[in-house]
């Protein structure tokens, strides 16, 4: 079952203050370049329209969905900035090692793009 995606009109406001999403070293280069346009996480971060800071660069949340991770890793892993579906179960797993990966487990997944 796919969640229900929001698609809101919007304008980038730069006096706007950012939020902060924290993202990993690792994702550095490839959120600076493009290379990562989503990042799924347990807690929904803002609203289609909200700006936030990462490295340096500023960012707005274009949509944001309930998904499964099953759904994530198998659909839109590249989306995360990954080479294939185990790599993004590997990774979720480093970053929540007591959790674990659970396919049926939904999380928030924010669609993202930089902005200048």
């Amino acid at each position: 079952m796919s969640g229900i995606q929001v698609t809101l009109e919007f304008e980038v406001v730069p006096s706007v203050p950012a939020i902060l999403i924290p993202f990993r070293e690792e994702f550095r280069d490839l959120l600076l370049t493009g290379g990562k346009t989503a990042t799924s996480r347990n807690t929904g971060y803002g609203a289609p329209g909200t700006v936030f800071e990462a490295f340096g660069a500023r960012f707005v949340i274009t949509a944001i969905r309930r998904l499964t991770l099953r759904e994530v890793a198998e659909k839109h892993f590249a989306e995360e900035g990954l080479e294939s579906a185990e790599e993004f179960v590997d990774v979720w797993q480093k970053v929540y090692p007591f959790r674990g990966f659970d396919p049926d487990h939904r999380v928030w997944y924010h669609e993202f793009r930089r902005v200048a």
